[in-house]
């Protein structure tokens, strides 16, 4: 099925082609001028209706192409919270460790107690 668009062209071409002839049989020394005129501009239409589908597939192109860089970058996103949520977890064991560890060896030369000293780290 044809877009409305390349109908109306061909409608047009006709009726041009049909004025053509008409006229090519009144005067054939202007008839010269005219259809060199004619093939020009049929030439120019023709010619439109192609760049307009190469249009359409670049358009095509394009959007597919807008959609992968979406669908790399939601993926990009999804990893690197991964890795920021396995390095969170991995601090927090880390600092549970010290606190375990400092607890037991015990902070005689610390002012602070050790019990404020955790909440102040946690801050």
């Amino acid at each position: 099925m044809e877009p409305e668009w390349q109908k109306g062209i061909m409608m047009l071409n006709r009726i041009f082609t049909t004025h053509l002839l008409n006229i090519h049989i009144r005067n054939e020394t202007m008839n010269k001028r005219i259809l060199i005129s004619s093939c020009v501009f049929l030439l120019s239409v023709f010619h439109l209706s192609f760049a307009q589908d190469d249009f359409e597939k670049w358009k095509e192109e394009q959007d597919t192409d807008i959609a992968s860089m979406a669908e790399e970058e939601v993926k990009y996103l999804e990893s690197v919270t991964k890795e920021y949520d396995a390095y969170l977890e991995e601090q927090t064991r880390l600092f549970e460790n010290f606190k375990t560890e400092v607890e037991k060896n015990g902070m005689n030369s610390s002012p602070v107690p050790v019990k404020h000293l955790w909440t102040m780290m946690e801050i």
